[in-house]
């Protein structure tokens, strides 16, 4: 399949079988920012103009799920995800401070689809489904074999048991349900050389932060090196080796 990297993933993040209840497909891409599924993912996208480089080797920022079918449709309307919501806010200027160019990352999710009506916050909606699930867990590897990404920003600690359980280098985060444990892990939140299954002569660097949406009230409860609450997260991006020089 030819074209951008991004067009070709949006165009096979169709399930072939009916969602779960309380998840929908996602009709269209919004054309300009907008995390993936429900756009191309990059932070450099535009409405009515070419689609930036895709950032092969760069970071994968990971989330839960697009959001909302309400707020899908609003965006689509828009022709973009409003760049002052708290989830692209935070993270710019995340980026920023640690000093990352947001043209290196593709923003994308685990589950795909919209949420139908439920509240954008929380677990996804279908994460009791195992087929799809499962479906989820096989694009996920379709994009890290696609971006090869030398760096995954992991958004929160709900998708972590479906990682860990597709990653030996993350199996002891599979019952890590809070911040508190998964800073006491084992490998704690930042790891090197996670590989994945099926992806052959494939690793990557793997960080754990707060999710953008709720880092008010998750941020304190953050830890590393000695730090607490946004320091310790600077730190944390800080410690990933070589990313500075891309």
């Amino acid at each position: 399949m030819n074209g951008h990297p991004s067009e070709q993933l949006w165009a096979t993040q169709h399930r072939r079988h009916d969602y779960p209840v309380g998840m929908l497909p996602v009709p269209e891409p919004i054309p300009g920012l907008a995390f993936f599924p429900g756009g191309f993912g990059l932070v450099g996208a535009q409405a009515g103009s070419p689609l930036p480089p895709f950032p092969f080797g760069g970071i994968m920022v990971l989330g839960q799920d697009f959001h909302t079918a309400d707020f899908y449709a609003d965006c689509l309307q828009r022709g973009a995800e409003p760049v002052n919501m708290p989830t692209w806010r935070v993270l710019l200027a995340l980026f920023d401070q640690a000093g990352i160019d947001p043209s290196w990352a593709f923003c994308t999710n685990f589950y795909m689809g919209l949420r139908h009506r439920d509240r954008a916050t929380g677990p996804c909606p279908g994460r009791r489904d195992i087929d799809y699930v499962d479906w989820c867990a096989g694009f996920f590897l379709k994009q890290l074999d696609a971006q090869r990404p030398r760096v995954v920003l992991v958004l929160g600690k709900e998708t972590l048991p479906h990682l860990a359980r597709l990653s030996p280098e993350l199996r002891d985060l599979l019952d890590c349900t809070t911040f508190q444990s998964i800073a006491s892990s084992i490998g704690g939140p930042v790891r090197r050389g996670v590989t994945f299954d099926g992806l052959a002569a494939f690793g990557t660097n793997l960080v754990v932060l707060t999710h953008p949406s709720l880092r008010p009230v998750n941020i304190r409860r953050r830890s590393y090196q000695g730090l607490l609450g946004h320091e310790a997260e600077l730190r944390m991006l800080a410690d990933l080796p070589s990313w500075r020089t891309w």
